[in-house]
Parts: structure tokens; C-alpha cells; sequence
């Protein structure tokens, strides 16, 4: 019995020997098998991870904007082949759907579901709760990390392969396992930390590579994790390959112009390709979205460029669609309407550009009421039928002038008609005119007018100088001076005793101004009217001004000079240009003068032109004698000099035949007087004797 007991404890012992040795034997197998398992793992990730290296983990980037070096801040090639085609320069066309890809953010917070398929470093959240009793000492929540296997771990349950399993799969197998051990209890299972994962981006985008994802981002993500789609790549030919050679064709367009989710979630073992941008085209003008779109084989007319546009704009002109298409080593223009079908339909060629008219901004049955009014604006023809409608609707200001305003007419193919009428005779019902569309109807303020473009406004006059109101007035038929100047236009200096009319004379296509001399005082006191013309100016002088002087003939322009005290023949000259050389020129000055001083004057002059001429003929005799000495070089200049002193013999014989026979009178007060005077005594040799006062 004795003996029994002690074989009995040692059997017990080499049992319990056994067992340790046998536990610790399947220890060092586990971890066998584990280390292999781990190399297998770390050599089927050893390329990857040498890619990855210097890569960032999501988390570093997750809600933040992605660092894009962007390759395409300056116009493309593809940018720049269109823009040189659009005719103002102005406009500048973009790539459609590339600028998604600018400060892009990448946001690591979007929800997977029960259909996520677990992997190792995937961690799980496990909420239990329900009877105390029932379910012992279990915890109410278990932090659960996917190991390298793809096994978990739960005291009192055991471990399990979850690697390759749904969410909802994993949920439903703790389930069940619980249901096996406790009673009365509830389970919950959520996704914690998702595991990264590398794939690879390549061809034509800006960064091509190995990125870090989640099964959270998107296709766009990853796209702009590898610095966006360049803009010779395709956003319409993207290629997303799984790991078991399936391929998911992604065309950006769907999402950009239809707003439709790509519905398409990134796993272990993908690689994306970018293709190379396919046909693209450009649509411009009266368009919602201009733009150069890339087009796919059987979606490359018109219609279609058109769809991804946008549409038209509520102002297209469908009657004038132009395509600039490069054909046969050269640019050409093709032409269409929108109501054509067939043009419509017509395939469009790589780099056509399209460019769309708009409507002007004219409304074809306005007329238009502009200028110094109250109401300014578009107003229809239909109710705004006169003149008079007009003025009534525009509501004139106090100041606003009613002796003058403007109308444009247009009329299709034809120039436009320019009318002026006075507000002040339409307001009275002395004139009204029928209004047409597109008319325009401009009002001035009061004094704003000093002048006319008298080749366009040609029924208009012109009052200028020391009266109260200068400016310019409407010109009606039968127009008489008293009709704009009577004692309301007088300043305290107006000259009553001098004004002038500056009239235009046609005659055979060429025009001549005429001056007509009036005095005011006559006008005022009905003693004489006269009766005006288009484009009269008539000009009022300040009291004690003389009237102006007036020169004209080898010069370039005819003009008025006015008249002051001390002014001589030498000051005017330097106020012209003169056809020649004035050395070979002579003035003839022509005053009025008192009858009373005729018989002196005539004396006084005619022996000042005689001595004029004896002196004038010994300087000549001496500037022979002079020139003589350079006869072989100057002879032309003496023939020249020889010539004029004849001429001047001839013209002295003359003005003395002029005085004596034909000075007539100018009116019942004055005479009029002329002598010459040589510019080559006054201008070159500077003769004190010719500096003439006026």
C-alpha cells in the first residue's frame, strides 16, 4: 500500500512533467511557426516598404491640404494652343476639372460599414452589456487589435481568425460564441483604427509613386496624394486595377459635370494609371462654362461640347456659330446655326475651338433717353410713340436746356441720321416728330454745349462770346437772329455797335466762309433782322474791342487775330504759316477809314510809296552790284531779284492807279484804303520804316 502510494505520486509528477514539457515544446512550434509566417509576411512587403519609406502616413496628412507641387501653374501647352486663336485676347481658356486638384484636402473621416473587410492592424471596438448574473465578471469594452495573422484576442472566449471577414461577418461570429457560454447579454462590434495600406499611382500625374491609404479615401484622394492629374493627362481614361487583375475604368466627368459619387473604394493591391489626355475641344463666348473639354470616342460633336458647357447663356446669337479647326497644315473657320441639326451633330476634330456670338445689348424696340434729364433709360416705342412723350417721361431738370438737344437715329444698313430740335418747341406744340426704335434722345444742361460737330449735327448754330447764353441752338427753317439774340442774352460789356456772322458757302463740293458784319443794337431795335442758315457762328464782342483782323491768302489757314492797341503787321505775321518762303511775299493791308481823312491819307500814303519806291530801287541797284560778284553761283537768285524789281514797279503803278480810281465806300461813314507792304523789307533785311501799326 505503501509502495502504491509512492509509484502513484511519481506518475502524477512525470505526468505533470510531460504535460510542461509537451506545453513548452508547443510554445517554441507557435513561435516558430510565427517567425516564419512573420518573414513570409515582411518578404511579401519588402518592395513595397522600400517605396514607402519616405512616404507619410495618413494620419500626418489627414484633414490637412495636400502638398502638391504643382507642375501646371503656368498656361499649358494645350492652354496655350486655343488662347492664340481667340481674337480679343481677353478671354483666357482653362483645362476643365484640373483645378479640383488646388489646396485639395484630404479628409480620413469617412464611415466604412459592415461590409469593411478586416485585415491585420485593423482595430475593433466590442461593446457587452445585458444581466450581470448572466454574464459574470466580462468587461463592458474590449480594445481589439487585428494581429499579423489576423487573429484577436478575448479573455474567456479564446482567439480568432477574423483576416478576410466583414465587419458584420466578425459581429455574428462573437456572437454566437457568447451565446454559447452566457445568456441575457447584448454585443455591439465597431471599426476603430482602419490599417494603411500602400498602392501605387502611375503615369500622368504630377508625383507617380507608392502612397499611403485607407479604405476611407477615395480615388480623387489618392490622385491628389500623388500631386493631382497633370494637364496631359486624362481625367477621363483612369484606370483602377485590383489586386486580381480586375479593371475599374473611372471617368472624373461623371462626378465634375454630372455630380455623380464615384462609388469605388480603394483595397490592398491596387494601382492606378492616368492615360494621356485624349481629343479635346473648346467652346467659348455666350456659354455657362467655357472651357477646353476633353472628349471621348462617340461623344465628340458639337451637341455634346455643348452639353458639358453648360448650355447657352440666355444672349446667344444661334445663327452664328464659328469653329476654328487646324485641317490640312492650315487654320480655317467653319460656320453654323444652331437650328441645324446636322451641324449640330457634326463630329468635332482634336483642337477645335468654338467660339459662340452673343446678342448685343440693344434693345430693338427701345428708344433710348440719355443726358442731363431726370429719368434716363430704355423706354418702348410702343408707349413712348413722339417728342413729346419723350420729354414728358424723361422730366427735364430746371437747368436743363430747351433750346437744344440731340437725336440719333439708326436704321439697318444704313449710316446713322443726326437731328437736333428744341425741347422748349416741342413742350409749346410747335414741333413734335414720331419716334423709331432704336432712336436716342440727348439732353445737355443749360451752357454745358459751347460747340458742334457740325459734320454730323448740321442743323445746329453756334453763339459765341460776351452774351449770357453762348452755345448752340437748334436750327429751325425760316431761323431769324432775333429769334436767339434779344435784350435777355446782354451782358453789361456786350458790344452794341459790332458783331460778326462766320457762314459756310458750298459751292461745286469746296467751302468758303464768309463774314458778315452786323451791329447788335440794330437787331435789338428791329432797325434789321437776318435771317440765319445750319452752321452759322455768330460771335459777340465786349464793349471797346475793335473787331478783329483778318488775314488770309499764301497761308496755310485763314484766321481772325484780335485786335489791340499797338499791335503791328509784324505780330500777326508770326501767328501764320506760310505755302512759301514770305521773303518773296508782299501784304496788302486793307482798313476802313473816316471819309473825313481820305484826301490826307491818300497824299500821305501815295508820297510814302513813292519814296518807298525809290528807295526800294536803289537797295536793289545795290544788291545787283553786290550779287554781281557771285554771278557764276547765285544767277538764279538775280534773275530772280531782277524779276520782282519789275513786278514791284508794276504793282506800285498799280496800287497808285488804285487809290486814285478805285476806293469805294463801305457804308455811309467809312472808306476803305489798301497799300502793300514787301515781306522781304519787313522779315529779312528788318527795315524799321515797314513796321506797320494796325
Amino acid at each position: 500500500m505503501k509502495y502504491a502510494r509512492i509509484f502513484f505520486t511519481l506518475l502524477i509528477i512525470f505526468a505533470t512533467l510531460k504535460l510542461a514539457f509537451g506545453i513548452e515544446n508547443s510554445r517554441v512550434n507557435n513561435s516558430m511557426n510565427t517567425n516564419e509566417q512573420d518573414i513570409l509576411y515582411l518578404q511579401k512587403y519588402k518592395s513595397e516598404l522600400k517605396l514607402i519609406q519616405n512616404t507619410q502616413s495618413i494620419d500626418n496628412i489627414q484633414n490637412k491640404d495636400v502638398s502638391i507641387e504643382n507642375k501646371d501653374t503656368d498656361i499649358s501647352p494645350i492652354e496655350k494652343l486655343y488662347n492664340l486663336r481667340i481674337e480679343n485676347g481677353k478671354i483666357k481658356l482653362k483645362q476643365f476639372g484640373y483645378k479640383i486638384f488646388e489646396n485639395y484636402k484630404v479628409y480620413n473621416i469617412g464611415s466604412v460599414g459592415d461590409e469593411y473587410i478586416l485585415g491585420p492592424n485593423d482595430s475593433i471596438f466590442l461593446y457587452l452589456w445585458g444581466d450581470p448574473i448572466d454574464i459574470l465578471k466580462l468587461q463592458g469594452f474590449y480594445s481589439l487589435k487585428i494581429d499579423r495573422e489576423g487573429k484577436i484576442y478575448i479573455p474567456h472566449l479564446g482567439v480568432f481568425y477574423v483576416w478576410g471577414l466583414s465587419i458584420k461577418e466578425v459581429k455574428n461570429l462573437l456572437y454566437d460564441e457568447f451565446a454559447k457560454k452566457f445568456k441575457n447579454f447584448k454585443l455591439e462590434l465597431s471599426l476603430g483604427k482602419i490599417r494603411e495600406f500602400p498602392i501605387y499611382v502611375s503615369g500622368y500625374v504630377n508625383n507617380p509613386g507608392v502612397i499611403l491609404v485607407n479604405s476611407t479615401l477615395s480615388i480623387i484622394d489618392a490622385l491628389a496624394l500623388a500631386g493631382g492629374v497633370s494637364k496631359n493627362g486624362s481625367l477621363r481614361e483612369i484606370i483602377l486595377t485590383r489586386n486580381n487583375g480586375n479593371e475599374i475604368k473611372i471617368d472624373l466627368y461623371e462626378l465634375l459635370i454630372k455630380g455623380k459619387p464615384i462609388k469605388v473604394r480603394l483595397k490592398e493591391g491596387d494601382t492606378i494609371y492616368v492615360n494621356p489626355i485624349g481629343k479635346t475641344s473648346a467652346i467659348y463666348g455666350s456659354v455657362k462654362r467655357p472651357a477646353i473639354y476633353e472628349l471621348k470616342d462617340g461623344e465628340d460633336n458639337i451637341k455634346t461640347l455643348i452639353d458639358l458647357a453648360g448650355g447657352f447663356l440666355a444672349n446667344i446669337y444661334a445663327y452664328n456659330i464659328k469653329i476654328y479647326r487646324y485641317e490640312n497644315n492650315n487654320l480655317k473657320i467653319l460656320e453654323g446655326t444652331l437650328d441645324n441639326k446636322e451641324f449640330l451633330n457634326s463630329k468635332l476634330l482634336d483642337g477645335d475651338c468654338i467660339k459662340t456670338e452673343k446678342i448685343p445689348q440693344i434693345v430693338e424696340n427701345a428708344v433710348t433717353i440719355e443726358g442731363y434729364i431726370k429719368y434716363p433709360g430704355n423706354y418702348s416705342v410702343e408707349t413712348t410713340q413722339t417728342l413729346r412723350d419723350a420729354i414728358l417721361k424723361a422730366n427735364p431738370y430746371v437747368d436743363t436746356n430747351l433750346y437744344y438737344a440731340e437725336i440719333i437715329r439708326k436704321e439697318e444698313g444704313k449710316p446713322p441720321i443726326y437731328m437736333t430740335f428744341s425741347p422748349q418747341d416741342v413742350i409749346d406744340g410747335k414741333y413734335n416728330l414720331k419716334l423709331k426704335p432704336l432712336d436716342t434722345i440727348r439732353f445737355y444742361k443749360f451752357g454745358d454745349v459751347k460747340s458742334v460737330d457740325f459734320n454730323k449735327f448740321e442743323n445746329s448754330i453756334v453763339l459765341k462770346g460776351a452774351i449770357k447764353y453762348p452755345g448752340v441752338y437748334a436750327y429751325k427753317p425760316n431761323m431769324k437772329l432775333s429769334d436767339v439774340f434779344d435784350s435777355k442774352q446782354l451782358l453789361i460789356d456786350t458790344n452794341l455797335y459790332y458783331a460778326e456772322i462766320v457762314r459756310r458757302e458750298e459751292n461745286n463740293n469746296t467751302y468758303t466762309y464768309k463774314v458778315i458784319n452786323f451791329k447788335p443794337q440794330d437787331i435789338l431795335n428791329k432797325k434789321k433782322d437776318i435771317k440765319l442758315k445750319p452752321m452759322d457762328i455768330v460771335y459777340f464782342y465786349p464793349d471797346k474791342i475793335y473787331a478783329p483782323i483778318r488775314i488770309g491768302g499764301k497761308i496755310k489757314e485763314a484766321k481772325l487775330i484780335p485786335y489791340y492797341e499797338g499791335i503791328k503787321l509784324l505780330d500777326v505775321l508770326k501767328e501764320v504759316n506760310f505755302n512759301i518762303n514770305p521773303k518773296y511775299l508782299k501784304a496788302i493791308i486793307t482798313r476802313k477809314i473816316p471819309k473825313k481823312e481820305r484826301e490826307n491819307i491818300l497824299a500821305d500814303e501815295n508820297i510814302k510809296n513813292i519814296d518807298r519806291l525809290e528807295k526800294y530801287r536803289d537797295e536793289n541797284i545795290k544788291d545787283i552790284d553786290r550779287l554781281t560778284k557771285y554771278r557764276d553761283e547765285n544767277i538764279k537768285y538775280i534773275d530772280r531779284l531782277e524779276k520782282y524789281r519789275d513786278e514791284d514797279i508794276k504793282d506800285i503803278d498799280r496800287l497808285e492807279k488804285y487809290n486814285d480810281e478805285n476806293i469805294k465806300d463801305i457804308d455811309e461813314e467809312f472808306i476803305q484804303q489798301s497799300f502793300q507792304i514787301y515781306l522781304l523789307d519787313l522779315l529779312v533785311k528788318g527795315d524799321e520804316e515797314y513796321m506797320v501799326s494796325l
